[in-house]
């Protein structure tokens, strides 16, 4: 197949891991694909046919970038794809190259990494970190009236604009084909908020390399991702205030660092950010990793990586986490924004015995083999592209 991977960025956070990757697994596999992404300052092998563009700063090209539609013209022309990959290209790329594909007769498939299509700040909370819902069926002005973005009034006004411009010009129901969600959690919220789509869905878990599984516990927890509040950091730093025993390691990056660097104790370490690379090894030498969010998450790609290498997961019982999560299988589940429930489950995992631990470790690993590998990722990815083109064409006659 000859196949269009469009992504806003080549390198920025679970999103665009999965899209760089589903590239290069694509291509293993004797595919011709072709990137179109917004210009990265990360390492990227580009490839003949590969289109990077600098992405819009205006309002106005938010809606409709203008350099987008004419690049994705020139792919099409000059590469003549079977059908279009898109994963998160709302504000950047934007959905104006969904009537040129429809024109080529191009048949559209997207992987939905969040709920951005239905929620202008894309995660459900408003700016109390409250869980809402109030902008489904387009109902935008409710993120001005809740002044739902972090960034203040301004931007909250901006997105909401932005996503009933999006909608009124360019109604992605008229224009996808194929929605892969990457949690049942995400693809059932879409259908009880967007019944039109419930036969256009599919979920695929998405997927990371299968490593060698690391069965010892390790001699910290572990946390990987934005340091924001909706990720559950202030509750963790808490919870492990009152734990003096246990130590807590910290991987990223985000808005709440300096707090972080002020309030942690001795047992808390702020590692900052880390590449790719260097990720395995401090998993390996972890016990558990935390994953606390308030938010409701899909599918955090850091669960992978940790089943990946037998690590078992101490996760917040919100979204998607919970069906990846087995309780007393894989980890352990918390009551999401509770200091107390973190902390009893921390404590309760820090007395897991060395033989309970290596079971969980193996139940990890074999969860990730059995559905997180790249193999099973990419049958059914290729099944499901077979099949949009079919039906795409069958549909035309």
């Amino acid at each position: 197949m000859n196949i269009i991977q469009i992504n806003n960025y080549l390198s920025v956070g679970g999103a665009e891991v999965v899209f760089s990757n589903s590239i290069e697994m694509l291509r293993q596999n004797g595919h011709r694909v072709v990137c179109f992404s917004g210009a990265s300052i990360a390492h990227f092998e580009k490839q003949r046919g590969d289109y990077l563009i600098n992405l819009p700063t205006s309002f106005a090209n938010r809606v409709y970038f203008k350099s987008a539609v004419n690049s994705i013209t020139e792919i099409i022309e000059n590469e003549r794809p079977d059908i279009a990959h898109i994963h998160n290209i709302v504000g950047g790329i934007t959905f104006a190259i969904l009537p040129v594909l429809k024109k080529y007769n191009i048949p559209v498939v997207m992987t939905v990494h969040d709920f951005r299509l239905l929620c202008p700040a894309y995660s459900f909370m408003d700016r109390k970190y409250n869980y809402c819902e109030k902008c489904a069926g387009g109902k935008y002005y409710n993120c001005i009236l809740k002044n739902c973005s972090p960034e203040g009034s301004v931007r909250s006004a901006a997105i909401a604009a932005e996503s009933f411009l999006r909608d009124m010009m360019f109604p992605f129901a008229r224009y996808i084909n194929k929605y892969i969600f990457v949690s049942n959690f995400s693809k059932q919220k879409f259908v009880e908020l967007r019944g039109d789509i419930a036969d256009k869905t599919e979920m695929i878990y998405n997927f990371t390399k299968i490593n060698e599984p690391h069965k010892q516990k390790g001699k910290y927890f572990l946390f990987m991702g934005r340091l924001s509040v909706e990720k559950g950091l202030l509750n963790l730093i808490e919870a492990f205030k009152s734990l003096p025993d246990e130590n807590l390691k910290i991987v990223g990056d985000g808005i709440l660092r300096a707090d972080i660097e002020i309030n942690k104790t001795p047992n808390i370490e702020l590692l900052g950010y880390k590449q790719r690379e260097e990720l395995g090894e401090i998993i390996e030498h972890a016990s558990y990793l935390i994953v606390p969010s308030t938010c409701a998450e899909n599918n955090p790609l850091v669960i992978l990586e940790a089943y990946s290498l037998g690590k078992p997961v101490l996760g917040a019982s919100i979204g998607g986490i919970t069906e990846v999560v087995l309780e007393d299988k894989t980890g352990f589940h918390f009551l999401p924004g509770s200091n107390n429930d973190l902390t009893r489950v921390i404590m309760k995992a820090a007395q897991v015995s060395e033989d309970e631990y290596a079971t969980m470790s193996d139940n990890a690993f074999n969860f990730a083999k059995d559905n997180f590998s790249p193999g099973a990722y990419y049958k059914k990815l290729a099944s499901l592209y077979e099949d949009t083109i079919r039906e795409y064409h069958e549909n035309r006659n």
